[in-house]
């Protein structure tokens, strides 16, 4: 927290949108997110240069090399991979669930081989994390795990389920308690 604000006071970001994520690149140079907007600062933080992304907002930002960056939101679609020297995206990232909603990323990791991304979809109701090859193009390369929930069930059909499972047991009362291994 200390951090972020003496980057917010010492350094013009320009406009009112406050710090979000702020990351360190190979050759030393800062990147601070600040609303939908990624600013670059030189090492010695004499020069910087800003670039406008597709998001209302920024929530995750890592750098991929010293002039690409990757960057999710948890409110809006998709991953970007953004060439922060040339202002563009280079390719936007997705993970689809079963029923095609949209996907948020959570967060963003990676290795000297793969990008690891987090994602949660729209409807909030399935979660996976996808790795891609970092050196052939964002390749999707595998799914370390994908959460789905398919449909609610009730509180009663739970305990019925379970009590039918025998991983419950009814008492007189007609309280609930499990069994203990």
């Amino acid at each position: 927290m200390g951090l972020i604000i003496f980057l917010f006071n010492i350094l013009n970001l320009g406009g009112r949108d406050c710090v979000s994520v702020v990351d360190i690149t190979s050759n030393g140079s800062v990147l601070v997110s600040h609303g939908s907007k990624i600013t670059s600062f030189d090492w010695a933080l004499q020069r910087m240069s800003t670039v406008l992304t597709r998001f209302a907002a920024i929530d995750s930002l890592l750098s991929l090399s010293s002039n690409v960056v990757a960057a999710g939101a948890t409110d809006f679609s998709r991953l970007q991979i953004i060439d922060l020297d040339k202002g563009l995206l280079m390719q936007s990232l997705n993970w689809e669930n079963l029923t095609k909603s949209s996907s948020t990323v959570q967060a963003i990791m990676k290795s000297p081989e793969f990008l690891f991304t987090s994602f949660e979809s729209g409807r909030r109701n399935s979660n996976s994390i996808m790795v891609y090859g970092v050196t052939d193009g964002f390749r999707n390369v595998y799914e370390i795990t994908h959460n789905e929930i398919l449909k609610k069930m009730s509180y009663r059909h739970i305990l019925k389920q379970n009590h039918d499972y025998g991983f419950l047991e009814k008492k007189k009362e007609g309280h609930y308690c499990g069994y203990e291994a």
